[in-house]
């Protein structure tokens, strides 16, 4: 078998295209150095794991980011070359405003979860359907004051996604299948296992220009929010009454930057996509001794980090300097 649990990404990733997974899977090539949005996704993500470890152990969750903020400083971005690192952008710095803006929003409503069951653990979960176990990496479990286990899946994205895109997500129904598993387990019998889709935009808002006069702010299209706009009004000690309709439009209109969708899932959901994980899994687990591509010219540009690697393999060309400059090969599966 090339892999000792079956997660969502392999399973994505054998349905995707087999050249990729031998690439992920067996050869276990990892890029060196993420593209931006991964990259910004990663540290917030981090700071939010150490944000409710924190809260999970009893301690400062803000104190704890901070630690977190600085590690990853130190052990990641400090090892960047400049040119990398020119090339990314101040991902610290925003993925700090994103943490610090996405704690205060959510300060109040997270008190009603009574406990804090797991951060941002890896857990494989024997399936009796399953040849191996299946694997979930979950950012947050949580028990809320109804007796209701929530599966909290944090996702740093430019827009948010809207219900169709939930209803053709495989990720949540695998999740609450593991979950659900581990209750039983356990022994534990909650009132049921839903699914949390906690959506945190990749950017802070963005404050309206002083006009060239200094007399006003711009009211040109922006991507920002009511309270930012009004905060930059105040800064300045303008008036605003002269922004009224300034600020009645962004109250009625302005793109949320953040947002939770608690999604159920039917037992008929979670029973077909039990099937679909078994028969992936099934014909996937195994070495072959061909791993087939499966060429898109739109999808293997936006969706695949071997684009490269792959292209130059298929004309017969030496990958070397390819994968010196941009991979490392992992130990260990993912």
């Amino acid at each position: 078998m090339i892999v000792s649990s079956v997660s969502t990404t392999f399973l994505d990733t054998a349905q995707r295209c087999e050249k990729k997974l031998e690439y992920r899977y067996v050869k276990r090539y990892e890029r060196r150095v993420t593209g931006v949005k991964p990259e910004r996704g990663t540290w917030v993500h981090e700071l939010l794991a150490a944000h409710y470890q924190a809260i999970q152990d009893g301690k400062d969750p803000t104190k704890a980011a901070e630690e977190a903020h600085s590690q990853r400083l130190e052990e990641r971005w400090d090892n960047l070359f400049d040119e990398e690192k020119e090339a990314l952008g101040d991902i610290p710095g925003q993925a700090w405003a994103i943490y610090e803006r996405y704690a205060e929003r959510y300060r109040e409503a997270d008190k009603r979860w009574v406990r804090i069951l797991l951060v941002e653990k890896y857990l494989k979960i024997p399936m009796p359907q399953l040849p191996v176990p299946l694997g979930i990496k979950c950012d947050l479990v949580v028990l809320d004051d109804l007796g209701f286990v929530w599966v909290v899946d944090h996702k740093v994205v430019s827009t948010i996604p809207d219900e169709e895109n939930r209803m053709l997500d495989t990720q949540g129904p695998r999740y609450i299948l593991g979950i659900q598993q581990l209750m039983k387990i356990k022994g534990i019998k909650p009132k049921g296992v839903g699914m949390i889709y906690d959506y945190v935009r990749d950017r802070v808002p963005a404050k309206p220009q002083l006009l060239k006069n200094g007399k006003g702010l711009s009211k040109a299209q922006i991507d920002t929010d009511y309270d930012t706009y009004l905060a930059t009004i105040l800064e300045h000690g303008f008036d605003p009454a002269d922004y009224e309709d300034k600020l009645n439009d962004l109250s009625l209109n302005a793109r949320p930057y953040f947002e939770r969708w608690q999604v159920p899932k039917s037992d008929e959901r979670l029973r077909q996509e039990l099937q679909n994980i078994r028969a992936i899994t099934e014909r996937s687990i195994y070495p072959k001794e061909y791993y087939a591509r499966s060429l898109d010219r739109f999808s293997c540009s936006w969706d695949c980090e071997y684009k490269n690697l792959c292209l130059i393999e298929l004309e017969g060309g030496d990958p070397s300097l390819e994968l010196k400059a941009n991979f490392v090969v992992r130990k260990e599966d993912e």
